[in-house]
């Protein structure tokens, strides 16, 4: 499996990684390599070809992660083996997936649905099968219509506690495996049946059973890239848990009575410089994913002001 994630970008762009990761860059040997670092267990390369075109692969246990960083459409790269995008298994199964974790702002969210071979067609009238393709608008149609109709869990991780945790040691990845895993005993808890469980991977599963030594692990795991087009029950999984996460953030925006921008580009950056100017230090870190490097810039800037 692929574990590794390739960004087409732009000038602006490739300014904004190099500077993210000028503090971690490495030594550069290769043929149209212009910038090489490696941030723990993430390597990070940028090319620029003859015409002047740039890409940045990133490729290690975390790629997609980072890569979110600067792409929130970013997906890990396809196996080299071709596969069908059709659903791979119809019959009664449990599916996880999690939203927030490339945005700056807002939730870490994980859902665990149960799906059986009877709720195929409705799923496939709902349009679930191209979820990843639906707007936030048709998310926040159809998926009270799936919480309704589907038997999940759906476990929230605030920004303040992410962060507290961070500070205590434990890796975001651990805690997200930690996640999944609960979903997933809630579930089958509820239904009551030995189950193949699928997980839209966002690690390799050695490394995800690791993180999970210390605790019951549901059997029958398995792990699929872009999982959402291969099985019905992460399909509806990833729904549940965008519009979760679009229902916290209607709180937040509400509360603020602002906006706050999703994902962790440009624009953000300049959100949170100004939010700064007009909000506690310690009431903004709550809000934030305080190990995003935007976080740390918009401190830099303010204290130089």
């Amino acid at each position: 499996m692929a574990n590794n994630v390739t960004l087409k970008i732009d000038e602006e762009t490739k300014n904004r990684i190099i500077e993210f990761y000028e503090d971690f860059s490495l030594d550069i040997v290769e043929d149209y390599v212009i910038f090489k670092a490696k941030y723990e267990n993430v390597s990070i390369k940028i090319y620029q070809n003859k015409k002047g075109e740039y890409k940045a692969i990133f490729s290690g246990e975390n790629a997609i992660n980072e890569a979110l960083i600067f792409d929130e459409n970013a997906v890990l790269n396809e196996s080299t083996t071709k596969e069908k995008t059709e659903w791979l298994d119809l019959l009664d199964q449990i599916g996880s997936d999690e939203v927030g974790v490339g945005d700056l702002f807002g939730p870490t969210v994980v859902v665990a649905v149960y799906t059986s071979s009877k709720d195929i067609e409705y799923l496939v009238e709902l349009g679930v099968k191209d979820s990843k393709k639906l707007s936030d608008e048709k998310i926040r149609e159809i998926a009270p219509k799936l919480m309704k109709k589907l038997t999940y869990s759906s476990l929230t991780m605030s920004n303040k506690k992410l962060n507290e945790e961070m500070e205590k040691g434990n890796k975001k990845l651990a805690l997200e495996a930690k996640m999944h895993n609960q979903a997933h005993l809630n579930v089958l808890n509820k239904v009551n049946k030995f189950l193949p469980i699928y997980v839209d991977q966002f690690l390799v599963p050695t490394t995800y059973l690791k993180y999970l030594s210390d605790a019951v692990v549901v059997p029958n795991l398995h792990f699929k890239t872009k999982g959402e087009s291969y099985y019905p029950s992460i399909a509806a999984a990833s729904i549940i848990a965008r519009y979760i996460f679009l229902i916290r953030m209607d709180e937040i925006n509400a509360k603020y009575n602002t906006t706050f921008p999703l994902g962790a580009g440009e624009q953000v950056d300049d959100f949170l410089v100004e939010f700064l100017k007009t909000h506690e230090f310690s009431e903004v870190k709550e809000l934030v994913k305080a190990h995003f490097k935007n976080f740390s810039n918009a401190i830099d800037l303010k204290l130089d002001l």
